[in-house]
């Protein structure tokens, strides 16, 4: 019962920041076109896509904090904390993924060179097996998305302020330092990202002659999972603070 209230908590406060972000992305379609419009290599596109990957991940970023303040001081385990947060951030990215489906035809509609960051990569999807593999991959996707922020939020929760300081500065400061210099170790940076990159193209069914949208469903959900868990090892131990 206390998992069941908690999860209805969490799910209660992710109603206002959803209501905001699609009443935006429907009152105001002049504006969401021009601003969520992108390009991947030759192929224009307008879509939400990108505005939700990146709602959903702030949104991970503000799910730790109050929430688990909140059910400490009313008696719930972190445990409880760490079920609730998730399932609830996770229902949130099945109906932000079930509701961008939807807003695709009524979108269709009105930009003429609408298409989605799934159309783009594989096509429209044709017949209920495809529909079934594309709401897969953006569940996937937002999923993945929504839970990094989580446990980047956490792992900064646990942080001294020294150090979340530290790591602010210190990580973008590495970037540009390693584009900065050149010589061997750019040459290893640069393979290590054609490397990184070739891994994602591969976890996002490029590995073939075809793409096969289906991989990153299995791998969306290796990477849920394995943000799941880092997020609890950030939780277990976690305190109440300010």
């Amino acid at each position: 019962m206390k998992l069941k209230a908690s999860l209805k908590y969490k799910l209660h406060s992710y109603l206002l920041p959803l209501s905001i972000f699609y009443g935006a992305i429907l009152l105001l379609p002049a504006l969401s076109g021009p601003l969520f419009s992108a390009k991947i290599g030759s192929v224009s596109m307008v879509g939400n896509d990108f505005a939700t990957l990146i709602f959903i991940f702030v949104l991970g970023l503000n799910s730790v904090k109050d929430s688990f303040k909140l059910m400490a001081v009313n008696g719930r385990t972190r445990r409880t904390a760490f079920f609730a947060i998730t399932l609830g951030t996770l229902v949130a990215c099945a109906f932000m993924a079930a509701a961008d489906m939807l807003l695709g035809p009524i979108f269709s509609r009105v930009y003429a060179r609408y298409g989605t960051l799934y159309d783009v990569l594989y096509g429209k999807a044709q017949g209920l097996g495809d529909i079934l593999v594309e709401y897969g991959w953006r569940f996937a996707l937002y999923g993945f998305a929504a839970l990094s922020g989580v446990w980047i939020s956490a792992l900064y929760y646990r942080m001294s302020k020294g150090f979340k300081i530290g790591v602010s500065v210190g990580v973008p400061a590495l970037l540009v330092y390693v584009r900065a210099v050149g010589g061997s170790f750019s040459k290893t940076f640069v393979a290590a990202m054609r490397a990184f990159w070739a891994t994602v193209k591969y976890m996002f069914g490029f590995g073939g002659k075809e793409p096969q949208p289906a991989m990153f469903c299995l791998w969306g959900a290796v990477l849920i999972l394995l943000s799941a868990i880092i997020f609890w090892a950030c939780m277990r131990r976690a305190e109440v603070r300010e």
